[in-house]
């Protein structure tokens, strides 16, 4: 939807609408309809600057993407969040907010997320709380994807033996602070593929990766500041395939001595100390 409307006008019959994007109108976009969040066949739903006056109910989504500055989130969403059964996508564009409209420093509890929660998405969040404690304990998430400032500690952890029981894809991208990370044996026992890209302050990968038996890929772009891959990657037998995008020269070199296991071994756009300086 392109318009400059302010006040979303109420339509009547939403129920063959699959498909809806309204993005960026403004300050704010009002709805006067609630029956707008209750289709059954709306999968996905773009809200920007989204301003709710009505009492709103959005039992029947299975997808939903929030975008930038939005009041719904803390009143509407996490409120009803238990009655989400037929959510299972979540996008969240910007600062978490509630009634307040404070940022938000850390995630609701998870009793607060759609119980049948699979893909969740976080940009731009700011959380200042390691947002892992509340997330491995979402029991159905397959998808987890924290993107460009979605956290913004320096140390992180998946400390739950048996956290992220069903995750099976992790991307952490440009978490420009992240400095830390641990993984503690059995947690993410389902994971397959591992992505990390732009953290450009990590220095290790956790040595807890040595116990993911299901790990398949391996995905690392633009990490310069990792000095070497944990010393006993070797023991994940399951892992077929390392990608090593922008990486410098001597962390490359010491993994094609010492892995050997891993079928598939790309080194990509190899990053040269004279490069730093044009990437920076």
């Amino acid at each position: 939807m392109k318009t400059f409307l302010i006040t979303l006008p109420i339509i009547g019959d939403y129920n063959n609408l699959q498909t809806l994007r309204i993005r960026m109108l403004g300050d704010f976009l009002a709805f006067r309809d609630p029956a707008l969040f209750s289709i059954t066949q709306l999968r996905l739903a773009w809200l920007g600057e989204l301003s709710g006056k009505a009492p709103v109910k959005m039992d029947s989504l299975n997808s939903v993407t929030l975008v930038l500055r939005f009041q719904i989130t803390g009143d509407v969403l996490f409120a009803q969040a238990p009655n989400l059964h037929q959510l299972h996508s979540l996008t969240l564009w910007g600062r978490l907010s509630l009634e307040t409209l404070k940022p938000q420093q850390q995630l609701p509890d998870s009793s607060q997320f759609p119980p049948n929660l699979t893909k969740l998405i976080l940009w731009n969040s700011k959380l200042e709380q390691d947002p892992m404690p509340v997330l491995e304990k979402l029991p159905n998430l397959r998808f987890l994807q924290l993107n460009a400032f979605a956290y913004v500690g320096k140390s992180m952890s998946c400390s739950s033996a048996g956290g992220f029981p069903r995750l099976q894809h992790l991307i952490l991208f440009f978490l420009h602070n992240l400095r830390e990370w641990r993984v503690e044996a059995g947690a993410m026992p389902s994971l397959t593929h591992l992505t990390i890209n732009r953290c450009r302050m990590l220095k290790m990968l956790p040595e807890g990766l040595q116990h993911m038996t299901t790990l398949i890929h391996l995905t690392i772009n633009y990490c310069d500041k990792l000095e070497m891959l944990p010393e006993r990657l070797q023991q994940v037998t399951t892992l077929r395939r390392l990608k090593l995008s922008l990486m410098p020269r001597e962390l490359n070199n010491r993994v094609r001595n010492t892995v050997r296991h891993i079928p598939s071994i790309i080194f990509e756009h190899e990053l040269q100390e004279e490069m730093l300086s044009i990437y920076g």
